[in-house]
């Protein structure tokens, strides 16, 4: 596992601002590209490595992903009422699917009406 940055100047550091005054503070600067530079991300860099590799190692199987799409995918029928299954391959249905995973809705639910109204901004 490895990670390619191509703008060092992302990362952050603390170090020595010398003035022209001859004073002397410690500031927060953006680092510089160079040899030296290297090795002031590279802890941050490891650790990303890490939790990408955990994550990596949390996916499961193929067999439970597909009983989890015959789930999504099955009509159900819950207080006499139809519950139509998801379809990946209507057209109608994925554009649903990006407004139901935008991250709004996550804490809260959602409401008929504001998933029509994020319905508009996806067509």
């Amino acid at each position: 596992m490895e990670t390619t940055v191509n703008d060092i100047s992302f990362f952050k550091h603390c170090r020595e601002a010398v003035r022209r005054d001859g004073t002397k503070s410690n500031e927060t600067a953006r680092l510089k590209k160079g040899i030296y530079s290297l090795t002031l991300p590279a802890e941050n860099l490891k650790a990303a490595n890490r939790r990408y590799i955990e994550f990596i190692s949390g996916f499961e199987n193929k067999q439970a992903g597909r009983k989890k799409l015959e789930k999504i995918s099955e009509s159900k029928v819950e207080n006499n009422r139809n519950c139509k299954g998801f379809n990946f391959f209507d057209k109608t249905d994925l554009v649903v699917l990006p407004a139901i995973l935008s991250g709004e809705f996550n804490i809260c639910g959602f409401r008929n009406r504001q998933l029509k109204q994020m319905l508009r901004r996806y067509q």
